[in-house]
């Protein structure tokens, strides 16, 4: 029996090929905050005009 999960984690890099410095991004968080955080990201990504989130599929 496969334990319930109970956190999730978001990665991003950026400019991983490119130049001396790399960059990772790593978010973690309990499993039941995803959606609402997820609904208030994309509230607040809607009124200043951003056109994209990346990282989290609801279903």
């Amino acid at each position: 029996m496969m334990a319930p999960v109970t956190h999730l984690a978001y990665s991003d890099e950026s400019q991983h090929y490119v130049g001396q410095f790399r960059e990772l991004g790593l978010v973690s968080l309990l499993a039941s905050l995803a959606k609402p955080l997820v609904m208030q990201l994309s509230e607040a990504l809607r009124d200043t005009g951003a056109c994209e989130f990346k990282g989290y599929k609801s279903g």
